[in-house]
């Protein structure tokens, strides 16, 4: 709450006010430990992972040695140490954790590899609890830690550290189904025997891959699986299914450019004789017949099942924290679980119930944190009531037409227009930066000959969307999962955002328009509304 005021020159910096000494003294002991990025980056190639580790902990040792000098020669407080002492030890435990990245991008810009480039021909070494004993209850559940630029990255690499996550592979429909059920819900015959089919391939899967099997392939095939997750989504989307035969996942892998190793070679040869097993065939004949109800049980029930896998990773989260760090529930979990339903109720803008509030309230310990979670809902609901009072924007129904004519439907209405098409989801947010950019260019062009178009799926659950779009003016359109797909196929839609360009005829002007800056988007479009 107190003032600080800043002169920003090509000079020395100058601060006044109430925190004028502090700023001060923080600009300067700034550059202490400031470097530690580059001087390991520079080495992590020629380094073990357990090398890298040591260096990270030589150069803090140094750097804290240098601020000590410092703090001794008198011309800093004890204020200004301790917060620049924050933040060497938090940059330095989160570099540490942030290891692979740090050595995938190292082996990328040396050797000319583009992100596009999914899988790299090198193997990168897990973080163990060994190599994380640094991550302790002192350092993670001080409350005075916030006051570090560092802590929160240290906290986000802590909580998707692989070691902390649910491994498993599995859609638990089953387990997800009973939940539901305790909420009241009641099942649609179609469900009811969606469930019954499910808990007969878990009875099937139980015959076909009893504790031998996991011992000797579980672990291996789920490592297997996650590794070449980033190259394999392109086949589950393709399928849209993730029950995929390995012998199909080996033959994408390849087309893909994959050299397999000798262990992994092992392992799909084992694992294409377990697929061809009677057993296992039923299995997946039993999973192909239900592809479609399955996928229509995940979409309807989407908001439940996004919160179910939230709160058991949040669940396991705490267990492992617990159980390999000897971290207990604290400041640490309050924060991780506090963002978890934050993201919901403010970026979906899907606020929860009184009683809902409440028990998300009871697994939080520290009162400034659960109060913040209570006043983000109650802002969130705010906006929704100020946002009910909102024009500019429409709902339309999408056209029941051919598919080979559904976009060319759409377009009808905008006729005599350049029309902005944005491909979206409530849950992208690049895609909502881009909407919130481009805002004022909206209200510019208010009277021209434009018209913005915005067009989402059925992953964005229809109460979030609701929610959310009043707040964004144009026309909007939410699809079926066929009706993207016949769109996703028109404009080679890779990912979201996508934008195209529209002409006053309906044509296609740019099927794959770039994301650009306000003034460069104007200059496009006025181009064509002139035509």
């Amino acid at each position: 709450g107190k003032d600080i005021f800043q002169m920003v020159e090509s000079g020395d910096k100058l601060f006044m006010g109430e925190s004028a000494l502090i700023n001060s003294d923080l600009q300067k002991i700034k550059d202490i430990g400031s470097d530690y990025y580059s001087k390991t980056k520079s080495k992590i190639l020629e380094l073990t992972r357990d090398d890298f580790k040591s260096l990270c902990q030589e150069l803090q040792k140094s750097d804290i040695a240098k601020l000590d000098s410092v703090m001794h020669s008198g011309v800093i407080s004890a204020k200004a140490y301790q917060i620049r002492k924050y933040d060497i030890e938090y940059n330095y435990a989160a570099h540490m954790m942030f290891y692979k990245m740090t050595y995938e991008w190292a082996y990328r810009e040396k050797n000319n590899i583009p992100r596009t480039q999914r899988v790299l021909p090198i193997k990168i070494d897990t973080l163990s609890a060994d190599y994380l004993d640094f991550i302790t209850e002192e350092i993670t559940n001080d409350p005075l830690a916030v006051i570090s630029s560092g802590y929160d990255s240290f906290i986000n690499y802590l909580k998707f550290q692989e070691i902390l996550r649910d491994q498993s592979q599995d859609y638990p429909i089953i387990e997800i189904a009973n939940d539901l059920s305790a909420t009241g819900y009641s099942f649609t015959n179609e469900e009811k025997e969606l469930l019954k089919n499910a808990k007969e391939i878990a009875a099937l899967k139980k015959i076909a891959e009893p504790k031998e099997f996991y011992d000797n392939y579980g672990n291996k095939r789920r490592k297997f699986l996650i590794k070449y997750e980033p190259v394999l989504r392109g086949l589950y989307k393709k399928l849209e299914d993730r029950n995929v035969a390995f012998e199909s996942i080996e033959k994408y892998l390849i087309e893909n450019g994959v050299d397999f190793t000798s262990d992994e070679e092992e392992l799909i040869k084992a694992l294409k004789i377990h697929d061809n097993t009677k057993t296992m065939l039923k299995v997946r004949e039993i999973q192909k017949s239900n592809r479609e109800s399955t996928k229509e049980f995940y979409t309807k029930h989407r908001a439940f099942v996004s919160e179910w896998f939230t709160e058991r990773q949040s669940k396991i989260r705490k267990e492992k924290l617990q159980t390999t760090f000897g971290i207990k529930p604290g400041f640490a979990t309050d924060i991780m679980t506090a963002q978890d339903y934050c993201y919901r109720i403010v970026s979906q803008m899907t606020p929860v119930s009184e009683e809902k509030l409440e028990a998300i309230q009871q697994q939080i310990l520290s009162p400034f944190i659960s109060e913040y979670v209570a006043y983000c809902n109650e802002r969130t609901i705010g906006k929704i009531d100020a946002n009910k009072a909102k024009t500019g924007y429409v709902v339309n129904e999408t056209p029941k037409t051919e598919a080979d004519i559904l976009f060319d439907d759409i377009m009808k209405k905008y006729r005599g227009k350049i029309v902005f098409v944005d491909f979206w989801a409530t849950w992208c947010a690049p895609c909502r930066s881009g909407i919130e950019q481009i805002k004022p260019l909206k209200e510019e062009m208010a009277n021209e000959d434009v018209e913005f178009v915005y067009i989402t799926n059925y992953t964005s659950p229809k109460g979030t969307w609701k929610n959310m779009i009043p707040d964004i003016k144009g026309e909007h359109y939410r699809v079926t999962s066929d009706e993207w797909s016949v769109l996703s196929a028109k404009f080679n839609i890779v990912g979201i955002p996508h934008y195209a360009l529209i002409g006053k005829k309906g044509e296609i002007i740019d099927p794959h328009l770039a994301h650009m800056g306000n003034e460069a988007l104007k200059t496009k479009l006025r181009k064509y509304i002139k035509e």
